[in-house]
């Protein structure tokens, strides 16, 4: 049964398929990559393999909300490109049967593009990414 790790960006609630978390780590300073866009936090050393971190709210372009202290950074390992993304605490993992209703994301939105569905659990509306377009995307950009 799938699982779904959620986290929040702003005052939205988003989720990534747990089987494409390698790690979750705590949050160590980064080594900075100049000129990179301003949703790159800065690379980090995970056991040998070199991860870009991303800010997820600007690279979604979301308003800030409430000013928290990241503290994790989820890990994620793809043949093709290591990927953080910053978190804040809590982080909470629901199985997908826990889901009430599920509708599809279609929009013009940025963010939107890399959402591969919404689902509601415990009368969240939880956004949930598709990592795979994520990384394809990014990994043509870096390159």
């Amino acid at each position: 049964m799938p699982k779904i790790m959620l986290f929040q960006l702003g005052e939205e609630n988003y989720g990534i398929d747990i089987a494409k978390v390698s790690e979750i780590v705590e949050f160590t300073p980064l080594t900075p990559v100049p000129r990179a866009p301003n949703w790159v936090e800065g690379i980090l050393n995970h056991h040998g393999r070199i991860a870009t971190v991303l800010n997820l709210s600007i690279f979604f372009d979301l308003p800030k909300g409430k000013e928290k202290t990241v503290k994790k950074i989820a890990v994620i390992d793809d043949p093709a490109m290591d990927m953080g993304i910053l978190l804040d605490d809590p982080i909470e993992v629901i199985s997908l049967w826990e889901t009430k209703a599920g509708i599809s994301g279609d929009s013009d939105f940025v963010k939107n593009k890399y959402i591969g569905k919404v689902i509601i659990s415990n009368g969240r509306l939880i956004n949930v990414l598709d990592i795979d377009k994520m990384i394809s995307d990014l990994d043509g950009y870096f390159v």
